[in-house]
């Protein structure tokens, strides 16, 4: 018997395992030091190559209205992750999907116009692309002249037609088209009303709508100036938030700095400083994070300290808790134009550039991003039992 011969018949033979080519004997899974053979890599490469063709064949197979669910789905992963590039490429395909599963024409189309211009709009900041999504979403609604099946499809075109003229608002307010912006925002909350009286809608997604809408409304009027209907539909978006999730509810905190700066605008500024107190108040309640205490106490410190007023001072030490006199010599770090301010205490705070303001103040307690420029110095000649000036919650 030949050597090759030899080596088919023996029990043990296995061949030589190359690159490209699948292993056909084999005795074993794991070689006696208990590495992999070639043969288990192949078997778990064979496993997985069908399970990649079994899911094609399943892709394949699947409609187009399953596969614009689970991309919708997918989407909505994204953007909530703030993952903007794969969110909007799954808002992309779905405006594809749609058009596949119901037509140039449909209302779904709209629908998925409408949610692209959302995603470039809130995801990437780009309000011209959303303009455009949106004025195709537009026509799109306009030339569908097919009725409703039922009174829940009724109900969803609704809803696709708010989100339309408020997304198309938003857009042409960042583009700074105001008098459309407003025409397109009264149009979201002509519908609205609308919406409101179909019997399937509840209070609280009517409470969100509003919300959006008085929201975008103030933005729109601070925009032209007209501070007190800003302060309006602020007020009239904090009401409605409090009403639904409560008077601590971590979203009134930007509704609040939103309508502080409005009525700072318009000369409140104790209204500004009290409404700023509201939203570190429930920052607090909610054991926030040292950036999130930080700007908000920045923001407050600014407040008192802009008016001058020897009583605002004392009135933000007790509300932010910074030790007592602190926010009159960040004052006076401002008045003195970046000069050096000494304390009675010996604390010296020092600004190495020419800028004094205390806008230029990122760092937040527990953070590393304070600038370069802005130290809080003690004076060695003095006592070390001191406390630091800087000394922001």
């Amino acid at each position: 018997m030949s050597s090759s011969e030899e080596d088919l018949n023996s029990e043990g033979s296995s061949r030589i395992y190359s690159p490209g080519a699948e292993t056909q004997y084999c005795d074993t899974g794991t070689s006696s030091g208990g590495t992999e053979t070639p043969c288990t890599l192949n078997g778990s490469a064979r496993v997985r190559r069908k399970q990649r063709n079994a899911l094609k064949d399943v892709a394949i197979m699947m409609v187009p209205e399953e596969k614009l669910a689970q991309a919708e789905q997918r989407a909505r992963m994204h953007s909530a992750n703030h993952k903007e590039v794969p969110a909007v490429q799954e808002l992309v395909r779905c405006v594809a999907l749609a058009r596949i599963s119901f037509g140039d024409f449909h209302w779904r189309m709209a629908h998925a116009h409408i949610n692209l211009a959302k995603g470039y709009l809130h995801l990437k900041g780009q309000a011209l692309q959303a303009k455009q999504h949106c004025e195709k979403a537009k026509d799109i609604m306009y030339a569908n002249t097919q009725l409703p099946a039922s009174e829940e499809e009724r109900g969803e075109i609704l809803r696709c037609l708010i989100t339309m003229f408020l997304t198309l608002g938003q857009a042409l307010t960042g583009l700074e088209n105001l008098k459309e912006a407003e025409q397109s925002l009264l149009k979201s909350e002509k519908v609205a009303d609308e919406l409101r009286r179909a019997e399937e809608v509840t209070q609280e997604e009517m409470r969100q709508v509003d919300t959006k809408i008085n929201l975008a409304l103030g933005r729109l009027h601070v925009k032209e100036s007209r501070w007190g209907e800003a302060v309006a539909s602020y007020q009239r978006a904090l009401q409605l938030v409090q009403l639904g999730k409560g008077e601590n509810s971590t979203e009134c905190v930007s509704i609040y700095q939103e309508l502080a700066a409005a009525e700072l605008a318009r000369g409140g500024h104790d209204n500004h400083v009290q409404y700023l107190l509201q939203a570190h108040s429930i920052v607090l309640t909610h054991a926030p994070s040292g950036e999130e205490e930080g700007k908000i106490s920045l923001t407050l410190a600014e407040a008192h300290t802009s008016s001058g007023r020897a009583e605002d001072h004392g009135c933000f030490e007790v509300a932010s808790g910074i030790a007592p006199g602190q926010a009159f010599y960040f004052w006076r770090l401002q008045r003195r134009g970046g000069r050096d301010v000494s304390t009675p205490r010996g604390n010296r705070v020092s600004a190495r550039a020419p800028e004094s303001s205390l806008q230029k103040i990122q760092k937040m307690s527990g953070n590393s991003d304070l600038p370069v420029w802005f130290t809080a110095q003690k004076d060695q000649s003095h006592s070390t039992n001191s406390p630091a000036l800087v000394q922001i919650p």
